[in-house]
């Protein structure tokens, strides 16, 4: 029978992810940071993560720097256990995953490393499905341009006869959104640091003052008693309860370490754990898309793209003011995983959110790197009257002004003629962005 010592090793050793596996979970781990380093997109997160993934990495480069994150399988649940999955929408249903990893995440700059961090974590994924309808990426598709049938995969990028582009929903499977926290359970060599540190704390805390309080009271109050005889008593109680005590005062330190970094999280779970319930009162009334976890992970994307943009006000759902300068030294931005609403309106048309939204951020300066815990304040709206299309669909881009196609779901601005155009408004826009 293995020892639990061994057991614990066998988990650390568990086998990496693979971005060629069928769990959509692992392709997501596995390609993660050669997405980031390279700009490329990852089959498993859908077109907003995709796009910020690709901001995320000229921002990088812009900054000359490289950002290394290795993810690797580690602890009791590298198999995963899901949170629970939840019936979104009448479009949508979604799932959050967690598993325990390792993260090792550097930056270098001309070759010399600026930062690092190693710890252990709790990666957890939201995927996202459809309610209904199949994948239909194998479908084909004749292109209202030029009449050429391709299928709707081979269209994402546009047509591939005519470049005629378009805008058509995801598809599905994906994951949506990613976050990370600390991992305060199972630590792989957590009992050996412990024991090493109760050590000093033992002499410290425990022993010292004990061998100190016998060798007064041996010359205070039993002057005909041998005052090594009762040294040597609080000695051996001293050995035997302070490493207890020690111990004890050691893996509280180390606890509450942790938790204290996880705290944030934790907080915010409170604070905000009403929520998704009171989003879903509130939209179900007005639209048939009223999924808080669609509403928080589109929030997110929308965030990191426009920290991650050099030109924000160029990317077509931000209507709000000028963004603050510093956000362009941002090199990574991590979700905590909740999004607090603190107000809903509706005004005219649309209804309007007001949350808050706490992010950890990475930040350079020169060559200095810091994390900060960033709370941004987001106003996010959203058109009632549009009527929702429950399934699949896919429509040509086309510039009002002069008919040149073009991703106008991206950019506010034709590249063919100049123009300004806004696609309309059937899914979130951001109206307001800061601290």
């Amino acid at each position: 029978m293995k020892s639990l010592l061994q057991r614990n090793r066998d988990k650390d050793m568990a086998k990496e992810w693979s971005n060629e596996s069928g769990d959509i979970f692992e392709r997501f781990a596995a390609g993660i940071d050669d997405a980031i380093s390279k700009g490329e997109s990852l089959d498993a997160a859908d077109r907003d993560l995709n796009y910020g993934i690709k901001l995320q990495h000229d921002r990088l480069e812009k900054h000359g720097v490289t950002m290394k994150m290795d993810i690797t399988p580690r602890g009791a649940w590298t198999e995963g256990f899901k949170l629970g999955r939840f019936q979104g929408d009448d479009h949508f249903e979604f799932y959050k995953e967690s598993r325990t990893c390792k993260k090792d995440e550097s930056y270098y700059k001309n070759g010399r490393r600026l930062y690092r961090n190693v710890d252990n974590y709790k990666l957890t994924q939201t995927v996202t499905d459809f309610a209904t309808e199949e994948n239909p990426a194998d479908r084909q598709y004749k292109c209202p341009s030029c009449g050429a049938v391709s299928t709707v995969a081979q269209l994402v990028a546009g047509c591939p006869y005519c470049g005629t582009k378009f805008k058509m929903s995801d598809f599905y499977p994906k994951i949506t959104n990613y976050y990370f926290n600390l991992d305060i359970g199972y630590k792989s060599g957590r009992t050996a640091k412990i024991c090493k540190w109760s050590i000093p704390i033992t002499f410290a805390a425990i022993i010292t003052p004990f061998l100190l309080f016998s060798c007064s009271a041996a010359l205070a109050e039993h002057r005909t008693a041998s005052p090594w005889g009762i040294f040597m008593i609080g000695l051996i109680l001293a050995l035997i309860f302070g490493p207890t005590f020690g111990y004890c005062i050691a893996y509280w330190i180390d606890k509450m370490k942790y938790e204290t970094n996880d705290a944030r999280s934790n907080k915010m779970s409170t604070i905000y754990k009403g929520s998704r319930t009171a989003f879903k009162d509130y939209m179900e009334k007005l639209s048939q898309e009223y999924s808080y976890e669609y509403f928080a992970d589109k929030t997110v994307a929308l965030i990191k793209m426009l920290i991650y943009s050099d030109k924000p006000e160029e990317l077509t759902f931000y209507n709000g003011p000028a963004l603050d300068p510093s956000l362009q030294n941002i090199l990574n931005v991590t979700s905590l995983g909740e999004v607090g609403i603190t107000r809903m309106e509706v005004i005219g048309d649309y209804v309007v959110v007001n949350a808050n939204v706490h992010l950890d951020d990475t930040y350079i300066n020169g060559e200095q790197i810091r994390v900060v815990n960033d709370m941004f304040r987001v106003v996010m709206k959203k058109n009632i009257t549009k009527p929702v299309n429950l399934g699949f669909n896919i429509t040509s881009l086309h510039c009002p002004s002069c008919a040149g196609s073009y991703d106008a779901t991206r950019t506010k601005t034709c590249p063919h003629c100049g123009s300004a155009n806004r696609i309309e408004d059937v899914d979130w826009a951001v109206d307001y962005l800061g601290r």
